[in-house]
């Protein structure tokens, strides 16, 4: 959030900009790449109306010469909502808001279908609701996080197109004990009256203030420890993955940008070995006078016997 002010900013104070950055491209992730930071478009607009809303793409890698078709259509919806995306190089006869609904869901259902025994978003039109299908469950509880962004702007984006009728998500997965007041799905829900088939959405309050100073984080130390080497030392880090950040490439020495697997086995730990999980570091530094790779994890100082 960018302010621009003499006085260090407050919760009460409004911000000139808000931008959402990601170094994830299509050639990655078709659906984290454009997905996964829209519900937060949706949930800033209802604290700060007039912000001027800017997805920034910080590639660090070669963009794919052929956007996906969800690319496409999950950047048009950013443009519909207001949102400017800044870069990428984008095809301005492809890349363009939507002037209707019924371009919206005639886009939508030209698309490729989804891996078999994946449940597909898709969109169906009725007399007098829209149906609008998506899973929401992710380890047993309401955070699949592609599908809450995508699922969000697709739902802002009619209401934006001035569409009053009943929105309701269908194949979520959920069940009532699912619903938490404090998530922010359900806040976004509440605000644009979706609703979830066969559950009843609690009512929740949105809340008072979108944004709070963190004087506690773990990544307030490590990314101190990042500012300093860079700007005060001929060190620079390799790799990181500061806590709540989007994760960085490794860097090699000949300047390339490799992604770090999560996953020896995706699979495996996807049925329940946690063993195949890697454990990475939160900053990887590079010293060339000691000739050294250091490697940091940061830990708050109550926890540091958990090593």
């Amino acid at each position: 959030m960018v302010f621009f002010q003499n006085k260090e900013p407050t919760t009460k104070d409004k911000p000139i900009y808000a931008i959402e950055e990601t170094k994830t491209d299509d050639s990655e992730s078709r659906n984290t790449g454009v997905y996964q930071r829209c519900s937060k478009f949706v949930f800033l607009r209802y604290h700060y109306p007039d912000v001027k809303m800017i997805m920034l793409y910080n590639l660090q890698i070669e963009q794919k010469e052929k956007p996906t078709q969800t690319n496409i259509f999950g950047a048009r919806l950013l443009l519909t909502f207001g949102v400017e995306i800044l870069g990428k190089q984008l095809d301005l006869d492809t890349f363009m808001p939507f002037n209707s609904i019924k371009e919206l869901i005639n886009f939508k259902k030209q698309m490729r279908s989804a891996h078999k025994g994946n449940v597909p978003i898709a969109l169906k039109q009725k007399r007098e609701a829209i149906e609008i299908s998506g899973r929401l469950i992710k380890a047993n509880s309401l955070s699949h996080d592609p599908n809450i962004g995508a699922l969000s702007i697709i739902c802002a984006v009619f209401r934006r197109l001035c569409y009053k009728k009943d929105l309701v998500i269908t194949k979520h997965g959920l069940k009532q004990n699912h619903l938490k007041n404090g998530n922010k799905f359900v806040l976004v829900a509440n605000k644009l009256n979706i609703q979830l088939k066969d559950l009843n959405l609690p009512k929740a309050k949105m809340y008072q203030d979108y944004w709070h100073y963190d004087k506690g984080g773990e990544k307030l130390g490590t990314i101190f420890i990042h500012i300093v080497v860079e700007s005060f030392t001929k060190g620079y880090s390799i790799f990181e993955n500061h806590a709540g950040s989007e994760k960085g490439y490794f860097i090699t020495a000949r300047g390339e940008h490799i992604p770090i697997a999560k996953y020896s086995d995706r699979a495996k730990y996807k049925a329940g070995n946690k063993d195949k999980i890697i454990h990475i570091p939160d900053l990887t530094l590079i010293d060339f006078g000691r000739s050294e790779v250091i490697n940091i994890e940061g830990k708050k100082y109550q926890f540091r016997q958990n090593q």
